[in-house]
């Protein structure tokens, strides 16, 4: 039994994007007739040891149309991303098992897509909530999640969390 494969006859369009070993995997997100947006973990620290992400956009030709780097806190881990048709949104939070994660502190950024602008809304959350679900609509993010009481056993110990943060999205705030 053989197995026929069929390459594209042209060259195909493909970019390569230098990364270090220890930088994270790529993430691409889509933006169809305007290109698409990748986003990564570089690996590297700033002065006050908070990690620095890449994002980069392409056009459909896989030009190169901005690269921009973004500050994450460095107790946060990367939840969800979300995109609309201008914007995408980046959303971090400390995992509540860390002890060094203080008090339910999150990140969300609010990247457009056609001029790099970034917005960063910070926040708390009670301190041992898991969030479960991360949405933005109209210019709103929605955060849903558990709030664990100490020593919890099961889902019936703990509370429903839901956080409505807005102006997600908007012009762009110092960085």
């Amino acid at each position: 039994m053989g197995i026929n494969v069929i390459a594209q006859k042209n060259k195909p369009l493909r970019i390569e994007i230098e990364a270090k070993n220890n930088s994270g995997n790529f993430s691409v997100i889509p933006l169809g007739k305007n290109g698409l947006v990748t986003y990564f973990d570089t690996g590297e620290k700033t002065a006050d040891n908070d990690r620095i992400w890449e994002m980069r956009k392409y056009d459909i030709h896989f030009t190169q149309q901005w690269k921009k780097n973004i500050i994450v806190n460095n107790y946060l881990g990367f939840k969800s991303c979300l995109a609309d048709q201008d914007n995408i949104y980046l959303f971090f939070a400390q995992n509540t098992i860390d002890p060094g994660a203080g008090k339910g502190y999150y990140e969300i950024f609010s990247i457009n897509s056609n001029t790099s602008d970034i917005k960063k809304i910070t926040g708390n959350l009670p301190k041992r909530t898991n969030i479960y679900s991360f949405k933005v609509k109209n210019n709103m993010a929605y955060l849903a999640g558990l709030e664990h009481s100490p020593g919890y056993l099961n889902v019936v110990e703990a509370l429903l969390t839901i956080a409505i943060i807005p102006h997600v999205a908007g012009q762009a705030l110092p960085v």
